[in-house]
């Protein structure tokens, strides 16, 4: 039995119409529901790996017909100890509908709500994130021209973001 016969019935307007209607379905739920969940889990396994600090992520929200993506309640955690190191409540990206076209993340808007950094000084020239810096390394010239550059037409950083500075509490002031 040929599970396809009913479509031959149908008429070539109907078989496209049918095709168009499957696709958009295919790319609503794909955009809304399968690569928000799989964003979030990519992104903590390989920040967690590259940074060599826990991350967690409360949810992604992706919008795939307005081209928006919304991370809400992101944070890396201190290396050794419980405290945030970074932390955001909400990153809102929209990229132009001209993206597409360009081939090119061209971010139409970025917000940022809820920015916190904490920078403590451990030792002289020793930071918290000192082992996230990384010696450069010798530059060397590309061998294919760069990809098309990306755009950004407004960012916002409200003045609720935090940048906490503190001096270890072992580490002994310095007199001049």
């Amino acid at each position: 039995m040929n599970i396809l016969k009913p479509l031959d019935r149908l008429g070539r307007f109907k078989k496209i119409i049918l095709w168009i209607v499957g696709i958009v379905v295919a790319y609503t739920i794909l955009g809304f529901l399968i690569l928000p969940f799989t964003i979030k889990l990519v992104a903590v396994k390989k920040l967690s790996g590259i940074l060599n600090r826990p991350v967690s992520i409360e949810s992604v929200r992706l919008n795939p017909y307005a081209l928006s993506l919304s991370i809400n309640k992101l944070k890396i955690k201190e290396q050794k100890e419980p405290a945030d190191f970074f932390a955001f409540n909400t990153l809102y990206v929209n990229l132009s509908s001209l993206s597409i076209f360009k081939l090119a993340p061209i971010v139409e808007e970025l917000k940022l709500d809820g920015l916190f950094v904490r920078a403590v000084r451990v030792k002289d020239n020793i930071f918290n994130f000192s082992d996230l810096i990384t010696p450069k390394q010798p530059e060397t010239k590309p061998a294919t021209p760069p990809a098309a550059a990306a755009r950004c037409g407004r960012a916002t950083l409200p003045a609720s973001a935090r940048v906490e500075c503190k001096r270890a509490s072992a580490w002994p002031r310095r007199r001049a």
